[in-house]
């Protein structure tokens, strides 16, 4: 009888990784480009370029913020930990239970 082992689920960071990949090819196939042709853009090798796009964690983040750059995305990137987007911290600036509470000092009402 064979022992099945539980794949070990997928790290939050991963399916990010791997939804950003998928989303590089769909702009590079819309723009008509070769792996190739985008690995010659960025300066990397095809191999690097089929990783990014299955989303590897161990290719390094400089390609694929050139691969975005060459796809004409860059200013997206922008958006990426905006602070004027990030709600969570938004709401702790907000937060009247997080807010320095100093003592009152009693009026010294002698002139």
């Amino acid at each position: 009888m064979a022992v099945l082992i539980p794949l070990s689920p997928k790290s939050a960071a991963q399916r990010a990784l791997e939804r950003l990949g998928t989303r590089l090819r769909l702009a590079r196939v819309h723009r008509k480009l070769r792996q190739k042709d985008l690995a010659e853009r960025i300066s990397r090798s095809r191999a690097t370029v089929i990783q990014m796009e299955k989303g590897s964690g161990k290719v390094e983040i400089e390609a694929y913020v050139s691969a975005l750059s060459a796809l004409g995305l860059l200013e997206e990137l922008d958006l990426v930990a905006d602070p004027g987007l990030d709600r969570d911290a938004q709401a702790l600036i907000f937060s009247a239970t997080e807010k320095r509470v100093r003592p009152k000092k009693p009026l010294d009402n002698d002139f």
